[in-house]
């Protein structure tokens, strides 16, 4: 009886120390990507926009402007999405 009560101890004190540690850090989740033009206005997407760490369109060709990242999209009409809450990142051309 004895040895069946210091194992209940010992199970209730492991459970007790793990239920009060510190919990790992959050990762955000990656941004939305979205195109712009030469003025840097988000143009929309006719379809979800990516949704990746890094820039998918990258800065290529003569356009000035580039990309800009946004932590959510808002369906527009069916088939077009448009950037929502915070923007994030911003690329472009020199």
């Amino acid at each position: 009886m004895k040895k069946i009560a210091t194992g209940f101890a010992a199970i209730i004190m492991a459970v007790a120390a793990f239920a009060f540690t510190k919990p790992s850090n959050v990762k955000f989740a990656d941004p939305y990507w979205f195109t712009t033009d030469d003025n840097g206005n988000v143009n929309n997407s006719m379809g979800v926009p990516p949704q990746q760490s890094s820039d998918p369109f990258g800065c290529s060709g003569t356009v000035k402007g580039c990309s800009k990242a946004y932590t959510s999209y808002v369906l527009i009409s069916p088939g077009v999405y448009g950037p929502s809450g915070t923007l994030t990142i911003t690329h472009k051309k020199p």
